[in-house]
């Protein structure tokens, strides 16, 4: 004889029969696995490497043959400086160039004054050539280059330095003149005498300075 089951367990067989029911397909009545939903798997998003610093760009310049006149008193404030940087103004001697004397030079075709100018227009250096034969060298002539100068701030700009690029002018300017040997004086320890013998400048004489005033006989 079977055990009469109790309220409660009826009650129990009740709620277990439809927990089973709704696990199943409405359609098959087949049991349906319990899809239990997956975290979404986490993408970690990495910054990007930085970009390796572009370098700066050639800043645009003009390079040209210029008049020595028309255009000295605008390279004034320029030559003042340059002297200063050569420690030509704490000589005994006034600091006062021969401007007269060079603007002749350069109207009778025996100077040559370059100058560099930015993107803008203003003067940011400047060349003085002297031709004429060499006087030991008749047959050749030599373009003596007796001032030359870039302003600070502008001669290590852009991939190929300013200073570089315009002494490459003067040069080429020179060959196109049939100069056959370009000269360069540069005060001792100068930037510029440590810069020329990189581009295929030597040495050959030194020049001597004696302030006679000061000294006796």
């Amino acid at each position: 004889m079977s055990r009469k089951k109790s309220k409660r367990q009826r009650t129990e067989e009740a709620r277990a029969a439809a927990r089973e029911a709704a696990r199943r397909s409405p359609v098959t009545g087949q049991a349906v696995r319990e899809e239990r939903e997956e975290p979404e798997e986490q993408v970690l998003e990495t910054a990007p490497a930085p970009e390796a610093p572009e370098a700066p760009p050639t800043p645009p310049m003009v390079f040209s043959c210029e008049d020595f006149r028309a255009s000295i008193q605008e390279a004034m404030p320029m030559i003042v400086r340059h002297g200063e940087e050569l420690g030509l103004t704490e000589l005994p001697w006034p600091f006062r160039p021969a401007f007269n004397v060079l603007a002749d030079t350069c109207n009778e075709g025996r100077g040559v004054w370059i100058t560099a100018r930015d993107r803008e227009g203003t003067m940011i250096g400047y060349a003085l050539f002297m031709l004429g034969p060499g006087l030991f060298l008749r047959d050749t002539l030599v373009g003596t280059c007796v001032a030359l100068y870039v302003t600070p701030e502008w001669r290590v700009r852009g991939l190929r330095p300013v200073g570089l690029r315009f002494l490459q002018f003067c040069e080429a300017e020179m060959r196109r003149r049939g100069v056959g040997l370009v000269e360069i004086a540069a005060m001792e320890g100068s930037s510029l005498a440590g810069f020329l013998p990189k581009l295929a400048y030597r040495p050959v004489q030194t020049v001597l300075w004696k302030n006679l005033e000061e000294t006796t006989p």
